[in-house]
């Protein structure tokens, strides 16, 4: 196959420096609350937030998160590089969390990236979120009813052009 002499391959990138995209805000408990409402198509208000996890801080009484091959773990910048499944070094992602009481929960990941979809696969099925630039902070969002001390297991990774940067995974209470 002919190269596209427009588009760069990951040869044409050893031994550059990538940088971290722009630092974006993450939603609001309020932002939060209607998007998930939206894509989850019933009301709900974010209340309390249980576990954050970062590239600073993986794990958590209450979880924690690792991956397969990360395209790196950068704590300078708090993100997580994930590889797009089009890669033969394909970035997984995996992450735990123990409920404290019964109730339902709903399972945030935040990240950015270049024309990216980020997927995650759980009791839930397979939910996906897509970031056309990465600019601004995109929202994956599922929703748990736990039963208490239930220990919730999932995993996620991306598709897409670029690299996808996960900023955090939080589980808030509704």
């Amino acid at each position: 196959m002919a190269k596209n002499a427009d588009q760069l391959e990951r040869a044409d990138l050893k031994g550059e420096r990538v940088p971290a995209p722009p630092a974006a805000a993450r939603l609001s408990p309020a932002e939060l609350s209607a998007v998930a409402s939206v894509r989850l198509r019933q009301d709900l208000t974010v209340t309390a937030l249980k576990m954050e996890l970062t590239a600073r801080h993986p794990y958590d009484a209450a979880g924690l998160m690792d991956f397969y091959q990360p395209g790196r773990w950068d704590a300078t910048s708090n993100l997580v590089y994930m590889t797009p499944d089009a890669s033969d070094d394909v970035t997984f992602g995996y992450a735990q969390f123990t409920a404290p009481a019964a109730g339902n929960h709903l399972v945030v990941l935040n990240f950015t990236g270049y024309q990216v979809t980020l997927r995650a696969f759980g009791p839930w099925g397979t939910v996906s979120a897509y970031s056309p630039t990465a600019s601004g902070n995109v929202a994956l969002t599922a929703l748990w009813t736990a039963t208490a001390e239930e220990t919730l297991y999932f995993n996620f990774s991306c598709t897409g052009v670029g690299l996808a940067y996960l900023s955090s995974v939080q589980v808030h209470s509704l």
